[in-house]
């Protein structure tokens, strides 16, 4: 009786409270919970869809998306960005994926391109150096459905303050005013950083404490290096790849530019590595021949230059799958590609979600068709190629002190092991964290009728990740883009959605891709088969055609990328 009592004294019936309460609590549900919600019956449905807010929480979910910022009339805002939000939704899922183009001028060099081997990856801004003029020109690419306006900004003087032949390369964040450049290999002893502002006419950044920072790796090279820069807030990665022999050699430096402090200093002389910032107080070294992922803590309060890290200075490593004897070349690279910050004023209905942020390797494997003993340099070859997407909450699962007010920290993903992270370098097999902490593809079943480009690397913008690819049964140009987080494959009824624009009619629910299956069976690369749960689905676009006096220009795939709310197309006017 008294448990009965107790019981009946501890609950109550949701429907029975007053609407302003039902409200109130499940503005504090997750999406998924939401979700649950809305399928649990009509009643608890109907609550969720007649109260905006709700509903735009869920809608945000289940995009990976973001809220922008508040204005004063905000239950009128918010319908219009519902009714944004779901025209974006049934946009991707319908393969009707926004195409924008920016055209560079022939004097126009974007600062990527400068660096010959590595194309943007992320066009939410294109910038360049128009050489003529001797200015800076940052294309801001629109948004239709997020919200963004195109836009294009101008800073002149750029010839003024610095010899446009030593830029080898550049990176600019409008959000700090902040304009970075790394000098020619052949102008001074050792490469060198410097923190510009865009507002002082590119002289030296006022929060600056150290407007030019020097590498340690020497300028012998007879071809200048395979250079990177990664911003995180005040944390700045520089990388420089290269080898006057031939010979990969990794040179990193991680910087707090504020205050001018090296936080942590790299070199990798024999090894194929890349560095990655995934917090602004963690980074990862992916070990491309041993196929291992090391994760390192940063401290950005750091008073003093760092010394020389090591591998044996990684908190943890992550084993990626064991490669098949017949392997023998291994081609791997990563990159990671978190959302920019706008602007203060920059006025948008949403944005991606940066904690939902991807780490993309990329692994080409060569494996002998002749499992006979022979001349390994004249053994005939086939390949296979792959994707494993890694959410950085995976990677700061592994390490208990992450930071919780950082902004690109993320909710650990459901079911990847936490380690303990009181022993140094520990070593975490394939089978503990990766099936379900990370999705893998194969880009042979997944595209058999697509024929791409080995050297274009995907395009990535938060959970999103593009490849471009040509079909030649149709001559078109086609994107797959893989979408990867934990509600990817969820689904739930849009609201609504303008019938002039998709086509979709208030509470119709739109078709979700399929997704492929787990696993990868009867790989020639791969010692045992690949499992992998975490989340995804993909869309597809055909990308229309360019014409040129009537005849199709050609596209070249690594200038087609993700930006706001769709591709965008960066071709030259020659």
């Amino acid at each position: 009786m008294c448990e009965a009592s107790s019981h009946h004294a501890s609950s109550f019936r949701l429907l029975e409270l007053p609407h302003e309460l039902q409200f109130s609590i499940l503005k504090h549900l997750s999406v998924r919970s939401l979700i649950a919600c809305q399928q649990a019956g009509p009643a608890l449905a109907s609550i969720i869809n007649d109260n905006i807010r709700t509903l735009y929480q869920l809608q945000l979910g289940l995009a990976g998306m973001i809220n922008g910022p508040e204005g004063d009339d905000s239950k009128g805002l918010l319908y219009e960005r519902l009714e944004a939000l779901c025209a974006f939704t049934t946009a991707w899922e319908s393969g009707e994926h926004p195409v924008h183009e920016i055209t560079l001028a022939s004097s126009q060099q974007s600062g990527h391109s400068m660096w010959h081997y590595i194309p943007p990856r992320i066009a939410l801004d294109v910038s360049c150096i128009d050489k003529q003029a001797g200015s800076l020109i940052i294309h801001r690419p629109p948004g239709v459905l997020s919200g963004i306006s195109r836009n294009e900004y101008i800073y002149e003087g750029l010839a003024a303050r610095i010899n446009l032949r030593s830029i080898t390369g550049f990176h600019v964040d409008l959000a700090q005013d902040l304009f970075i450049w790394c000098d020619g290999i052949t102008s001074t002893p050792r490469p060198s950083l410097h923190f510009c502002s865009l507002s002082n006419h590119f002289g030296p950044h006022h929060d600056a404490a150290r407007p030019t920072i020097s590498s340690c790796f020497p300028t012998y090279m007879e071809w200048f290096p395979f250079l990177e820069i990664q911003v995180l807030g005040d944390i700045v990665a520089w990388s420089m790849y290269g080898g006057d022999t031939g010979d990969q050699a990794t040179d990193l430096l991680v910087i707090n530019w504020k205050t001018g402090v090296v936080i942590m200093h790299m070199h990798f002389p024999n090894d194929r590595i890349y560095i990655m910032l995934i917090s602004r107080t963690q980074l990862c070294a992916l070990h491309c021949d041993t196929m291992s992922i090391y994760l390192y803590t940063l401290n950005p309060c750091a008073s003093a230059d760092s010394k020389v890290t090591t591998f044996e200075d990684s908190f943890a490593v992550l084993r990626l799958p064991a490669c098949h004897d017949r392997v023998v070349r291994k081609v791997v690279y990563g990159d990671i590609g978190f959302p920019p910050a706008y602007p203060d004023g920059t006025s948008y209905h949403f944005r991606h979600d940066p904690t939902h942020s991807l780490l993309v390797v990329t692994i080409n494997l060569d494996y002998a068709l002749d499992d006979a003993e022979s001349d390994p340099e004249h053994r005939p070859t086939g390949t296979e190629r792959f994707l494993l997407f890694i959410p950085v909450g995976t990677l700061l699962r592994e390490h208990h002190f992450a930071d919780p007010h950082d902004q690109y920290a993320t909710a650990f993903p459901p079911g990847v092991i936490q380690g303990s992270g009181s022993e140094p370098h520990r070593t975490i097999p394939w089978e503990r964290w990766g099936p379900s902490g990370t999705r893998m593809i194969s880009l042979q079943s997944a595209r058999s009728d697509l024929e791409s480009d080995i050297n274009a690397p995907p395009s990535i913008l938060g959970a999103h990740v593009a490849l471009i690819a040509y079909r030649p049964s149709d001559e078109q140009y086609v994107a797959t883009i893989y979408e990867v987080h934990p509600l990817a494959d969820a689904t739930a009824p849009l609201p609504m959605a303008k019938a002039e624009s998709t086509g979709v009619e208030l509470g119709q629910e739109v078709r979700r891709p399929r997704s492929e299956g787990d696993y990868i069976r009867g790989s020639r690369t791969w010692k045992d088969d690949i499992h992998t749960t975490f989340p995804y689905k993909t869309t597809t676009r055909v990308l229309p055609h360019c014409d040129v006096d009537g005849r199709p220009r050609y596209m070249d795939q690594r200038n087609i990328l993700l930006t706001h709310d769709g591709l965008v197309h960066i071709k030259n006017d020659e």
